[in-house]
């Protein structure tokens, strides 16, 4: 039979292992960005202001969600009321980044050139929803 401790030893390699992934998500995204789709701007260029959606989604509601969940299952040694102020920090982070992200994808569509119509795909209804679902949370 193994022990508690290989049990926990096993979750917290686990847990280890899925960070640095996530961390290497968030760093890959802003690379790809930073290279392959001519970088990072606001509104000074809405054809480049885009990019910060990707971006910020990946970082909001991929790693900061995902660590906000697993707030109470990382650090169970940790006072619980501890853990609820992270988790909220943690979410309303994962909110903010959501919602600067949303923010980006609309001006770039409303500030070029020739205005993108916005909430044109089942992308856009889709995203939309999930933040708003995200917020109701």
């Amino acid at each position: 039979m193994e022990s508690e401790a290989q049990h926990i030893g096993f979750f917290r390699n686990l847990f280890t292992l899925t960070e640095i992934i996530g961390i290497l998500c968030v760093s890959l995204t802003g690379v790809w960005i930073g290279y392959f789709r001519k970088g990072f701007a606001w509104r000074s260029n809405p054809s480049v202001e885009f990019n910060w959606h990707p971006f910020f989604m990946v970082l909001g509601l991929v790693f900061l969600y995902a660590n906000g969940a697993l707030v109470y299952r990382g650090f169970r040694s940790e006072r619980k009321k501890k853990l609820k102020v992270i988790h909220m920090s943690i979410h309303l982070g994962a909110f903010f980044f959501s919602v600067l992200g949303l923010v980006a994808v609309f001006d770039s569509h409303n500030l070029a050139d020739k205005p993108i119509p916005n909430m044109y795909s089942l992308h856009s209804w889709m995203g939309l929803s999930v933040v708003i679902l995200f917020a109701c949370q």
